[in-house]
């Protein structure tokens, strides 16, 4: 995998205006009430012909996987996505939790020709001026972190929906075991999207050491500095690629320029090595690895 380099770095979006590629872009994403969302793209420097056909995806990170919601749309350039089930059902994904992001992948094919594909998260619906500000703020950012004081980080968002586990998922819907290799301690299978790779910088603070009832109990908490993309949310799992030390996000906060956002602010807690998430494997994105 290569080293991403822009907020959908992986995917072939970042075209530049003057290129005479044929592209797709997802123009538009926002949302109907009660429980819809509304995907819009468009063709950039297409052929002067008729027949392309499109697909839609869904997931929970920007790295997948991803779930199909359409079946070869021909020459169709919008999709309302309506398949969101009550909030209590953890089976699918949902539309109104707090702690979830939806990211929607287009992809886009002409006759036999390759497939392109383009990505995008669930946001606002800026004007064009303000796009070109938050593409600007977010690209300076993520250089500072790449360039300057910021290290290789893989980020693994936690499943709030999908298959239960059948291990230790209670029929309350309870998860009754913190070490359960299915879901990792989530009720979910698998329990964490796959891994989203970009830099970091955190901010060493001394550890602390409680005294209670069960005994001596130590934490180490610090502040860790993060690019806008990809979104974080509580309880996603940050781990530093250099060193393996794996963190459990507590809070997020955004700073931000003039109401623009630039950079996240994460609260992380690191995880004891003896934490089942110290099992996961995850690769560097680059082999032969970097250091």
């Amino acid at each position: 995998m290569v080293a991403p380099h822009s907020p959908t770095y992986s995917k072939d979006v970042s075209v530049p205006k003057t290129s005479s590629d044929f592209y797709v872009e997802i123009t538009r994403i926002g949302n109907l009430w009660p429980r819809r969302i509304y995907v819009q793209w468009t063709l950039r420097n297409p052929p002067a012909a008729t027949g392309f056909t499109f697909n839609v995806y869904r997931s929970g990170a920007p790295e997948g996987p991803w779930e199909k919601l359409t079946d070869d749309l021909v020459d169709t350039f919008f999709f309302i996505d309506d398949d969101f089930p009550a909030p209590q059902d953890r089976s699918k994904v949902g539309h109104v939790q707090m702690r979830m992001s939806n990211y929607y992948k287009v992809t886009a094919r002409y006759q036999t020709g390759p497939e392109i594909e383009a990505l995008r998260f669930v946001d606002g619906d800026p004007d064009q001026r303000r796009q070109g500000i938050l593409r600007k703020l977010w690209r300076d950012a993520y250089i500072a972190l790449r360039k300057g004081n910021g290290t290789e980080v893989a980020v693994l968002k936690r499943m709030w929906y999908g298959e239960p586990c059948p291990i230790c998922r209670s029929s309350t819907g309870q998860t009754v075991r913190a070490h359960c290799a299915t879901c990792n301690g989530t009720g979910i299978v698998k329990g964490y999207w796959d891994p989203v790779y970009t830099f970091a910088r955190r901010t060493e603070t001394p550890q602390d050491t409680n005294v209670s009832s069960q005994g001596k109990i130590e934490a180490n908490r610090m502040m860790v500095h993060l690019p806008y993309f990809p979104e974080v949310e509580v309880e996603d799992l940050l781990i530093f690629l250099r060193d393996n030390r794996r963190y459990i996000i507590e809070k997020v906060g955004v700073t931000s320029i003039q109401g623009v956002p630039v950079h996240q602010e994460c609260s992380v807690s690191e995880l004891a090595r003896t934490s089942r998430e110290y099992a996961m494997k995850v690769e560097p994105w680059h082999d032969p690895k970097w250091y």
